[in-house]
């Protein structure tokens, strides 16, 4: 074979190699690893669907508790605010006339228990033509200063404040006409017809307080109360006590205005809140958490809920946010990690039962290549190649058998070994194929034979014989 076959041979081997690579990354052979890959991918989002939903259902529920306590704490103290109103209206259905002392006596020890209480007022309602005598009777009850402020000819009635507790701190404002607070005169009216407890809007109560006013009406002692005609007949005045609106929330939460530059609200510390009051529809923020200057940096909240808070009468709203990595930072990062772990894992497993199914295509490809490179050595081989069994039968032959013994390579096939042997060498063929038997497994025999081609010409032939038992 001279060199420049030699060098052909070897790049067709080589282009071959290449081809068989390319066939054993086909899809029909590598599909598996992608089944395989899909599965585990498949299980890597349900494991991270599961623990983000757990996890965000914990988040929820620690949320909600948050604003539960909140909200429980508020509704709590307005409840007790609410008590101290009806407490001191109820003195009024005692007696007739409740003078200064016995008025103090009931309003100090609430007024004193609540700091956001900045006053307990009487409102007594006073027809214009009777302001004179109304101021006398007060100055005789021992407010000798009294008097009644702004004056307004043109009302028909008079609302000032004729009793007033803590009187040292709020005396400044007895005998002023609370009908020319526009927040309380849009009430007048309404609590002559409500037995229930109004609240103001939300506004400056005082020069530096933002607060309101929880107002309830009074009626004549032992008359008709019950009926819409009966109130309006008998209403004589009001109870309104007057709040401090921050002190109020701070003391509902459990904190304390002394210390209102500090971290106030120890157990809502995981979440954001700011109080609205709504009036003419529109939102004003009342109160906010010590924490609520972090949503001016511009974080996205976990999750955001407003809920309603009633003050009496009142609706406010509360909007709640979480705080930055609430719930934790690592723990709210444990299912994208995990993720991230099982995709890189399934990827590796990829990768490595891709590399099995291809090395395997190699192989059986390579294994393919070898058999039919060894066919091709036998199609293509000067002597014959073949197979007999035990009795002698050709059970394969090369191509080469057509050109030595002159028969069609279909017709040689069905001829017997001993069909082609001479009489002269038949002895040596039954000294071999009579004691096959007793040779043993692939042991070798050589032996020349005369043999008869298809011209009945006498050719010599040495064969080259390996017993195997095994194939028969």
């Amino acid at each position: 074979m001279s060199k420049k076959e030699q060098n052909i041979r070897h790049d067709v081997s080589l282009d071959g190699d290449s081809v068989n690579d390319k066939k054993s990354l086909r899809f029909s052979n590598i599909y598996p690893a992608f089944i395989v890959l899909f599965i585990l991918i498949m299980i890597s989002a349900f494991v991270f669907i599961t623990l983000k939903h757990s996890n965000d259902n914990k988040n929820d529920e620690k949320f909600n508790e948050a604003i539960e306590s909140v909200m429980t704490r508020l509704d709590n103290h307005t409840g007790d605010m609410l008590f101290v109103i009806n407490s001191v209206s109820g003195v009024y259905d005692l007696v007739i006339e409740v003078v200064a002392d016995f008025f103090m006596l009931y309003s100090t020890v609430p007024a004193n228990s609540y700091e956001a209480i900045t006053s307990i007022d009487y409102i007594q309602k006073v027809a214009a033509d009777s302001l004179g005598g109304h101021i006398y009777w007060t100055q005789c009850d021992g407010y000798y200063d009294y008097k009644v402020f702004p004056l307004d000819t043109a009302v028909e009635f008079y609302y000032p404040i004729k009793h007033i507790v803590p009187f040292e701190t709020s005396k400044q404002k007895q005998g002023f006409n609370l009908s020319t607070e526009p927040n309380i005169n849009i009430l007048i009216d309404k609590l002559s017809d409500s037995i229930t407890t109004l609240t103001t809007d939300f506004y400056q109560t005082r020069p530096d307080t933002l607060g309101f006013y929880l107002c309830q009406g009074v009626y004549n002692k032992d008359t008709d109360s019950r009926t819409l005609a009966g109130r309006k007949k008998n209403f004589k005045g009001f109870i309104a006590v007057e709040i401090n609106a921050e002190k109020f929330f701070i003391e509902a939460l459990g904190g304390n205005d002394r210390n209102r530059n500090q971290k106030l609200l120890a157990n809502d510390n995981s979440i954001i809140f700011q109080i609205y009051d709504i009036a003419e529809g529109e939102r004003h923020l009342v109160f906010a958490s010590d924490n609520a200057n972090l949503l001016e940096t511009g974080f996205d909240s976990y999750s955001k809920k407003t809920k309603p808070y009633v003050i009496s009468d009142r609706i406010l709203e509360i909007d709640f946010y979480t705080t930055p990595n609430f719930g934790g930072k690592m723990q709210n990062m444990t299912p994208l990690i995990i993720l991230l772990g099982a995709l890189v894992l399934s990827i590796a497993f990829f990768a490595f039962i891709l590399s099995v199914v291809t090395s395997r295509s190699r192989a059986l490809s390579l294994a393919e290549r070898m058999t039919k490179s060894q066919r091709r050595i036998v199609d293509t081989s000067q002597d014959i190649i073949g197979a007999l069994d035990m009795e002698g039968r050709w059970q394969s032959i090369n191509q080469a058998s057509e050109s030595i013994f002159g028969f069609k390579f279909e017709a040689m096939e069905k001829t017997a070994f001993y069909d082609l042997v001479d009489e002269e060498s038949e002895k040596q063929y039954w000294n071999i194929f009579g004691k096959l038997n007793n040779f043993e497994d692939e042991s070798p025999i050589r032996v020349d034979m005369k043999m008869n081609n298809s011209k009945d010409e006498q050719i010599w032939m040495s064969w080259s014989l390996t017993i195997s038992h095994a194939d028969g």
